[in-house]
């Protein structure tokens, strides 16, 4: 690995990946689906990437040495490099820092601090956004020192709007308080996130597989639902249940219908709250449980 303190100038158009170990993989700490994209975003860049190098700016220390060892797992090849915190001139030889958030606020400040403003863009993506932290921080990306040339990357439409209709309400608040008429604003792409198909192509057998662990018949439906169980975060079973309640008093004689919920549950509340809903909603139905934090059931990785 070269030195920690300075990056090699790229040949080819690169980006250093804003890195803490825990944001990129899913093979430890409680698994979440930004890191579930950003571990597949890493893997991607390796393999699709163009780059000459991979790049990372450590946000601690401890996260230095973490880098090498996570490309090379995930198939990378090219020579590593890893930028201390806080040296802004090696970032300003790259061109583009990748924060795998939403929130530019510290970054873009530290930036502006080294007077580094026009030494590089920085870029965020969206990923949970309905929480007080993440809607403050975007809020307060108004008065902090984004420029044109920093983006976040919105991953649908429905992202996009939740973020300017923040970014217009501090706006408006700032101009009736302090009477400012002058604002910049990141931009905001649209892009969805990708996949890598090639993980998810199983063999025919795992179909049946699965079907013979559940008991599931060969004339029953099977309805899978991916996700974790969580209330407050993800979206609520009850109307896929009470949906399925519906389905399964018209469900032809001799046939059942399983639902398969796979995703892991921060506690047993949730779980129990889970299946008396499931009894309460859909008692002909069939539920069954996969866990998911096991990395060895989850594809590419």
């Amino acid at each position: 690995m070269s030195s920690p303190n300075a990056a090699t100038a790229p040949q080819r158009p690169n980006a250093a990946l804003a890195f803490m170990p825990e944001g990129y993989s899913t093979r430890h700490g409680k698994l979440m689906g930004r890191q579930s994209a950003t571990e597949g975003f890493l893997r991607a860049m390796i393999h699709h990437g163009g780059v000459d190098r991979h790049i990372a700016y450590a946000l601690a220390p401890q996260a230095m040495e973490a880098f090498e060892p996570m490309v090379r797992a995930l198939g990378g090849r090219a020579p590593v490099s890893v930028i201390a915190p806080g040296n802004i001139a090696a970032l300003g030889r790259i061109g583009t820092l990748l924060l795998p958030q939403p929130n530019l606020g510290e970054h873009v400040a530290l930036r502006a601090l080294a007077r580094a403003e026009r030494a590089f863009s920085i870029t965020g993506i969206t990923h949970t956004l309905s929480s007080r932290a993440v809607m403050a921080g975007i809020a307060g990306l108004v008065s902090q020192p984004v420029q044109d040339w920093d983006a976040v990357v919105c991953t649908s439409q429905s992202a996009r709007a939740m973020f300017t209709t923040l970014l217009a309400a501090e706006e408006e608040r700032l101009a009736r308080r302090l009477g400012a008429s002058r604002f910049t604003r990141p931009r905001l792409p649209v892009i969805p996130l990708g996949i890598d198909t090639a993980s998810f192509v199983f063999p025919p057998a795992m179909r049946a597989q699965w079907r013979a662990a559940i008991g599931a018949a060969p004339e029953d439906f099977v309805l899978l639902h991916h996700g974790r169980v969580s209330w407050h975060a993800k979206a609520h079973h009850w109307p896929m249940l009470a949906a399925l309640g519906r389905v399964s008093a018209r469900m032809p004689p001799g046939r059942r219908l399983h639902l398969l919920v796979a995703g892991w549950s921060s506690n047993e509340g949730q779980e129990a709250a889970l299946r008396a809903q499931a009894a309460a909603l859909c008692p002909n139905v069939a539920l069954h449980r996969a866990g998911g934090l096991q990395p060895e059931r989850r594809p590419g990785v």
